[in-house]
């Protein structure tokens, strides 16, 4: 089966976008879109969204504004899932280089790779506190090794750097074991580090490590691990990994990170940071809380209560001084629109920007008097 990426056909036009009005959480899913490749919505629910009806409900809106492309996968368990990646417009429109791969076994890895962190995420809240997508790991390992990804855990018992190798089982033993000659070097003099190979079956897993012999790699003495991918969706950190060594005892994913880990990432600006979505929750309310009288208050009432407020503000400063920093940021978003590398002499400049915000007010008034006369042709047609 191929993979077909679609745009939507009720596409409205980019260039009403402003992208500074999306959200965070809708920032934040384009990031991760663009370091990550492509993602499904039950992984940005564990990633982003505070739940799965948020994420389809936000993923189509992206959607259908151009931002993103969709496509259907293989069917799975009575259900058909669909996968996201940004569009080539919508990397135009953000600023960003479309880097965009197709190809069912690329798209496959990289959702297992995905995966592998919701796991971790999910398993222990708080924990993953670094997670490094493979383009971005570039230059993290000497000798030229690049980790499908890199995920610092940090639990109360320690911490770890846990270097992921996917294994999509397409891989021959020559393959396999130069990246393993190429591995036994790389965490030298750092504690903690790990290397964790997440493959699909048993079966693979045994192979994998006959094959590869680890018991010859001294370099990865007690600190390359292996594991099967559904038993880290299952489990999450208490996944029983398999050591280097053929015959020696198992153990769970959590007691591989009993030392303090070191990080050296030398640029923090690649770092995504990962943690449990902030979820708004109701407070309750007891019967004689100091709270409970405020949320008595009529909507008359809240209203004068904010009236007074601001009277307050206005009788103690000038407001003239207090809006002051408002209304600079607002006029420096049309000074960045018309100027931005600041090239034009500052008369023209400014001259540009009160255009550019007199275009931005009309437009408003347009499309609020497009509005009305769709409401009102609304009423009349009832």
């Amino acid at each position: 089966m191929s993979v077909a990426f679609r745009e939507s056909t009720e596409r409205a036009l980019l260039s009403s976008l402003d992208v500074g009005l999306l959200s965070v959480r809708d920032r934040a899913c384009l990031r991760l879109l663009y370091r990550a490749g492509v993602v499904t919505a039950d992984q940005l629910a564990t990633l982003i969204f505070p739940s799965r009806r948020t994420a389809l409900r936000r993923l189509r809106r992206l959607w259908q504004l151009g931002l993103l492309e969709r496509s259907p996968l293989a069917p799975e368990r009575g259900g058909i899932p669909v996968v996201y990646r940004l569009s080539r417009r919508g990397s135009k429109r953000l600023g960003y280089i479309d880097t965009r791969t197709g190809g069912v076994s690329r798209v496959r890895h990289t959702l297992d790779i995905v995966d592998a962190v919701c796991a971790l995420v999910r398993s222990a809240p708080g924990s993953v506190q670094l997670w490094l997508t493979e383009p971005m790991t570039n230059g993290v390992l000497p000798a030229d090794v690049r980790p499908d990804s890199v995920v610092v855990v940090q639990l109360a018992g320690g911490s770890a750097v846990l270097c992921l190798e996917i294994d999509e089982a397409t891989e021959h033993s020559p393959t396999i074991r130069s990246r393993l000659g190429a591995y036994e070097h790389a965490p030298a003099g750092r504690d903690g580090w790990h290397l964790v190979w997440v493959v699909p079956t048993e079966e693979r897993l045994g192979w994998l490590r006959r094959v590869a012999r680890w018991d010859q790699r001294q370099g990865l003495e007690g600190c390359s691990w292996g594991l099967v991918l559904d038993e880290l969706r299952a489990t999450g950190l208490g996944t029983q990994t398999q050591p280097s060594r053929l015959g020696r005892r198992s153990c769970p994913l959590v007691g591989t990170h009993r030392r303090p880990a070191r990080p050296s990432v030398s640029d923090a600006g690649r770092v995504t940071r990962m943690g449990p979505p902030p979820r708004l929750r109701r407070r309750r309310r007891d019967r004689r809380g100091s709270h409970m009288s405020r949320d008595r208050l009529t909507p008359a009432e809240r209203t004068l209560r904010a009236r007074m407020g601001a009277y307050v503000v206005h009788a103690r400063y000038d407001p003239r001084v207090t809006t002051a920093p408002a209304r600079a940021a607002f006029l420096k978003r049309f000074i960045d629109e018309v100027d931005p590398d600041r090239v034009l002499p500052e008369p023209e400049r400014l001259r540009r920007a009160a255009a550019a915000r007199k275009a931005y007010f009309t437009r408003l008034a347009f499309l609020a008097s497009r509005r009305r006369t769709k409401r009102r042709a609304r009423g009349q047609g009832r």
